[in-house]
């Protein structure tokens, strides 16, 4: 045996590299999700019946584009962090999607566009509708386990097991169902009076399985409010991925109109989180660049209220303007609309400075203060003439905005006049002035 071999396999055992034989099959999953999805959409485009008519089978690509990022980023974590369960749950979830995809354009070909031309086709609408609660509980189980793989605390374990037995429940009463999409009966038929029992049992049980996904959502937000060090920058990776989601759900309802502008930007927003949820996923759990979120989510708070303001002061001077010169229903004149650019445009650079420092004071303490700090010692800098006493306070100033273990300040001896210089070339030069504060 090769004398690396014990270290390669403890290395291994922690997750960190990518040997092994969970190189081939973390890759073999997201391959399959696409074989699977790209079938699936051309019999459902073939017989003519996505499975949510709302969005069309344009939607449903979009979707499958969307949920394929996901695949990738799990098969990436798989294939190197093979012994933490977040990728393989990514995978999981996203194979469920394209399974559901696949058995529904199967089970719609071969039962209403062509019936009877596929074999099994029965059977792969019931798959069709098993997928849906297993998809939400892998769902739940990613929140939950997040970012390590193990639970936030043992206090977190019923709900675990609530959502695995509320699955198991689930099952039955959604195999002998009616297949609402396809329009078809079960093939797997039981007893009326079990039938009358099973139904309302299965509709408790999704209500439950939903309450256990809200559940796990709250303990990744619990888990980070007490986390620390590298976890803390994990979870916040993923919190600002899934604080979007909502957002843009929220926005989306605002339009009443499906085309109406806050409509399509809430579903854009929907869009950009769900594929922004499984890349923050991966840049926490492989550790990449996690302090780069501090910046992201600063920008993120300072550049959309610089957004919101600007964009009501620019609505607000076209509306004014417009009521001053005949109503709501007269046409703006280009002139307000050029003063309103304008306006904005002068306004940009100051809202983004007050902005920026109300969202430091309010978020980012720290550096409001240490900024503060410096501002001050800056002004005293331009008064202070006593060399000593500058040394103490500029040492004061780094001890106090970087904090370090210990702070020297070295300073250059001044010159001496030239006839001094010329009369001690032959000797050494004095020692410098230094100054430390531990």
């Amino acid at each position: 045996m090769d004398r690396y071999e014990p270290v390669r396999a403890a290395v291994a055992g922690t997750g960190v590299t990518t040997v092994g034989r969970d190189r081939p099959l973390a890759w073999l999953l997201p391959g399959l999700y696409g074989v699977l999805t790209v079938v699936g959409l051309v019999l459902q485009a073939l017989a003519g019946r996505p499975p949510d008519p709302t969005i069309g089978l344009a939607g449903e690509v979009a979707q499958s584009a969307v949920t394929g990022v996901a695949s990738l980023a799990g098969g990436l974590l798989a294939a190197r962090r093979p012994a933490n369960p977040i990728g393989w749950l990514l995978c999981g979830i996203t194979l469920g999607w394209a399974l559901q995809e696949f058995s529904f354009g199967y089970a719609a070909y071969g039962l209403l566009a062509h019936p009877g031309s596929l074999p099994a086709a029965a059977t792969m609408a019931v798959l069709h509708v098993t997928m849906t609660p297993l998809i939400l509980l892998g769902a739940a189980l990613l929140f939950l386990l997040f970012p390590d793989g193990r639970l936030p605390s043992r206090r977190w374990r019923p709900v675990l097991w609530a959502g695995l037995v509320a699955t198991v429940v689930l099952l039955p009463g959604a195999i002998t169902g009616p297949i609402g999409n396809l329009g078809v009966r079960s093939p797997v038929q039981v007893d009326p009076a079990l039938q009358r029992i099973l139904w309302p049992v299965a509709g408790v049980a999704f209500l439950l399985l939903l309450v256990v996904l809200v559940a796990a959502v709250v303990s990744s937000w619990v888990r980070l409010r007490r986390a620390r060090g590298q976890t803390r920058q994990q979870l916040k990776w993923f919190a600002y991925a899934t604080a979007l989601l909502p957002l843009g759900y929220a926005v989306a309802i605002l339009g009443v109109d499906r085309n109406a502008l806050t409509t399509q930007i809430g579903l854009a927003l929907v869009v950009a989180s769900s594929v922004a949820i499984p890349l923050a996923v991966a840049v926490a759990v492989l550790k990449y660049r996690l302090y780069e979120i501090d910046r992201i989510i600063n920008r993120t708070l300072v550049y959309g209220a610089l957004t919101i303001l600007l964009g009501g002061v620019y609505a607000g001077i076209v509306l004014a303007v417009g009521q001053l010169l005949g109503g709501l229903g007269a046409t703006t004149p280009s002139w307000a609309v050029a003063g309103a650019t304008l306006a904005v445009a002068a306004l940009f650079q100051p809202a983004r400075h007050r902005i920026q420092q109300a969202v430091d004071r309010r978020f980012n303490r720290r550096r409001h203060d240490a900024a503060a700090t410096i501002a001050a010692f800056g002004t005293r800098l331009r008064d202070q003439i006593d060399l000593d006493t500058l040394a103490a306070e500029l040492l004061a100033v780094v001890n106090q905005t970087m904090q370090p273990t210990q702070a020297s300040l070295w300073l250059r001896p001044p010159k001496a006049p030239a006839h001094q210089r010329a009369a001690t070339s032959q000797h050494a030069q004095g020692p410098s002035q230094s100054k430390t504060v531990a």
